[in-house]
């Protein structure tokens, strides 16, 4: 069917926060093409595929959807993240990931990485199945309507959920890519606890309204709150002594043991049950912030430069509970530890370098912003 005229022949509106890349797909269904297909039939003139096309959406592309769709603008923009800039990241990235945002696999790889979840009992219950933008959120973890566990995964094979990969004509947008399965006949499954259930909630709410009441602090923009929020929960998932301090507040949190797995780097790229349970112990932490963060991080041995290496892009509220109760200075070497090392290390044929030198002393960087420099001392 051709797809040319100021309508396409079939035209359909995207649903209540429904994402861009789920109303194309569905789009793509009513045409009975593959996702493929269609993006290559409908957008000639932009190469989808390179970049996640929620958040690299640009305005010509939009109008023109828009356009197509007998759509407003404004609603075509309200399926993107870009609207996101300024509640739950400071500057929206149209190339690269954003903060918070769970990545989407417009090609197919190797690597099983979730990048969406659904509800399942959502899905059901739509006349028209669709695919909503809050889902793609990484803290968002449990469907608050249906107190239910989002799934990120085909309940029949595992395969991470992603109707963006390249389907067999004909396949609904519900149907797994690998087997077939499809996705609204998944088991539903119950939240453990119902800490990270209502902290969610009250996430979202802060998205909405773009400002949050941090105790001991006050008020801050959302995007300042949700910033020292990723910073916590990826201290606590991949840091260097982050399974000292999981395992230190599931003790203090009467024993009840959370779910972790996650082996990545980065949270949005955690699968929806590790995700939850940082979401838990972050709001066990708020419970009564700062003090269990202070206590927290005493009690295991961490210090400003445990949570994060560059101070400069942590937001002030989580900066000065940092600063003031969990930094530790620096101890400096006296020039008599120097001579003495460098004595060692000429005595035993090693290199004297300023990494040896630092290595053997226990100081990360010996001669940074030390008025002494290595050369000085190999002066005779």
């Amino acid at each position: 069917m051709a797809l040319s005229g100021n309508l396409w022949p079939i035209h359909l509106k995207p649903k209540e926060d429904e994402l861009l890349s789920s109303w194309l797909a569905r789009s793509a269904e009513a045409f009975s093409m593959t996702i493929f297909n269609f993006f290559s039939a409908a957008f000639p003139e932009w190469d989808l595929w390179r970049h996640d096309i929620d958040s690299s959406a640009d305005d010509s592309l939009l109008r023109f959807i828009a356009e197509k769709t007998g759509t407003l603008y404004e609603r075509a923009l309200a399926s993107t993240f870009r609207p996101m800039e300024g509640l739950l990241y400071e500057s929206h990235k149209t190339t690269t990931q954003n903060l918070w945002i769970m990545p989407l696999s417009m090609v197919q790889i190797n690597i099983k990485r979730f990048t969406l979840q659904c509800c399942t009992s959502c899905l059901r219950e739509d006349k028209v199945p669709f695919f909503r933008r809050a889902w793609r959120i990484a803290f968002v973890t449990v469907c608050c309507k249906h107190r239910c566990m989002l799934r990120d995964r085909c309940h029949a094979c595992g395969e991470p959920v992603n109707y963006c990969m390249t389907k067999p004509r004909g396949m609904l947008l519900t149907q797994c890519r690998q087997c077939g399965s499809d996705l609204r006949e998944a088991p539903i499954t119950s939240p453990e606890f119902d800490r990270p259930m209502w902290y969610q909630r009250n996430l979202l709410s802060i998205l909405r309204k773009g400002w949050a009441n941090v105790p001991e602090y006050g008020p801050t923009y959302s995007h300042l709150y949700f910033n020292g929020l990723h910073t916590i929960m990826r201290m606590m998932a991949t840091g260097r002594k982050a399974e000292k301090l999981r395992n230190h507040v599931v003790m203090v949190m009467e024993g009840k043991h959370p779910h972790f797995t996650g082996k990545q780097h980065f949270i949005e790229h955690l699968d929806v049950n590790d995700r939850y349970t940082l979401l838990g112990i972050a709001q066990w932490l708020f419970e009564d912030w700062p003090n269990r963060f202070i206590e927290v991080c005493k009690e295991t041995g961490v210090y400003g430069y445990d949570i994060v290496q560059d101070m400069r892009g942590v937001p002030y509220w989580l900066r000065s509970v940092i600063h003031h109760h969990i930094f530790e200075p620096q101890r400096r070497a006296s020039d008599s530890e120097v001579e003495a090392v460098i004595r060692y290390l000429r005595n035993t044929n090693q290199k004297i370098s300023e990494w040896n030198v630092s290595k053997l002393i226990g100081i990360k960087n010996l001669f940074v912003n030390r008025k002494k420099k290595l050369s000085d001392f190999l002066v005779k």
